[in-house]
């Protein structure tokens, strides 16, 4: 009696380890996806496209309709943003190469701080003024656990906290 192969040995010996090949490499590509979806999450760092709102000076509350922000760019070193009526521009050195992590502090060195020189209203260029004096004087930049919250202080006193945009 003759034998004769049959389908499901076929299946067996050659379409079921081709269909585990595709499985496994469709699963694997599903978890490097899922992985790169977590990593490119829109968590808040020092990048150059967060812009940081000033919600709070010298322990005081600012208006939400204040325009003072705070925008860094790491690969430049330098920072800039709106003071009221004016714009500003700064130089700034943290104490390790890299962004400071989700809930840590660093040490941060603000120099060279320039602004252009618009005129307006008293009260608005006397908070221009603080402003750009506490940030001047800033020495630690701590990142809220969450991310979402950047303050500036010197020697363990809160100056500056600022919001993500």
């Amino acid at each position: 009696m003759k034998k004769h192969k049959t389908y499901p040995s076929i299946l067996t010996s050659c379409l079921l380890p081709l269909t585990f090949s595709i499985l496994l490499a469709a699963c694997s590509s599903f978890g490097h996806s899922a992985t790169q979806t977590l990593s490119h999450s829109p968590l808040p760092t020092l990048d150059k496209e967060a812009v940081w709102q000033l919600v709070e000076m010298s322990g005081r509350p600012v208006p939400q309709s204040s325009s003072i922000t705070l925008l860094f760019n790491p690969e430049a070193g330098t920072l800039r943003g709106q003071s009221t009526c004016n714009t500003f521009s700064a130089d700034y050195q943290l104490s390790h190469s890299s962004e400071p992590s989700l809930g840590s502090t660093a040490t941060i060195k603000i120099k060279n701080l320039s602004h252009s020189d618009i005129q307006c209203a008293e009260a608005q260029m006397n908070s221009e003024q603080r402003y750009l004096s506490l940030l001047s004087r800033a020495n630690q930049l701590s990142l809220s656990p969450d991310g979402w919250t950047l303050t500036l202080s010197s020697r363990g006193r809160t100056l500056l906290v600022f919001s993500l945009q």
